[in-house]
């Protein structure tokens, strides 16, 4: 379809097209706006975003302290929920817990907004992980939320202005 239409440029913004490797795809028949799948992973996996943070000695001390529950069997629930109660009380409960995927920007639960008391946020993680949901377990951060958007040639940057998140701002 680009070819016989002669498009001469894509911009792919929705997070699903990008994860799942549009640009890849079109990238040799026209110009492309947007990450490359492997790019792209740092919106669509959380552990993957936290791991670079954690790895990078600049932008580890800007990283909240988490835990990752990946493919937990029903042999390793109990052990998990343990890990994940023990996690949760270093913080009074006071966690946020975020699927680790692709979840159309209602994967994160808040303690204080979604989740109020230890019951229900034990309930949420055992729920996850009975359904073997990958979810990142992290310390709740308090302030002001920003997105910095930048675009590359794969030798420089130029960023758009930041953008504050009004997450709770409508449905």
């Amino acid at each position: 379809f680009l070819k016989k239409t002669k498009v001469d440029l894509v911009v792919v913004g929705p997070e699903k097209p990008l994860a799942a490797g549009l640009v890849d795809f079109i990238q040799d028949v026209c110009y492309c706006v947007g990450p490359t799948k492997s790019l792209a992973k740092i919106e669509s996996s959380k552990s993957f975003a936290r791991n670079i943070m954690e790895n990078n000695r600049y932008l580890s001390k800007y990283s909240p302290q988490y835990v990752v529950f990946k493919n937990i069997t029903n042999e390793k629930l109990h052990d998990s929920m343990i890990q994940a109660e023990n996690f949760i009380s270093r913080f009074d409960n006071k966690v946020v817990v975020k699927v680790d995927g692709l979840a159309g920007g209602k994967g994160v639960k808040v303690w204080g907004v979604h989740i109020h008391t230890k019951v229900e946020l034990l309930n949420l993680i055992n729920g996850y992980l009975l359904d073997n949901t990958s979810i990142i377990i992290e310390e709740k951060l308090i302030g002001e939320e920003f997105s910095l958007i930048s675009f590359t040639d794969g030798t420089g940057f130029i960023h758009a202005p930041p953008v504050l998140d009004f997450k709770l701002l409508q449905d």
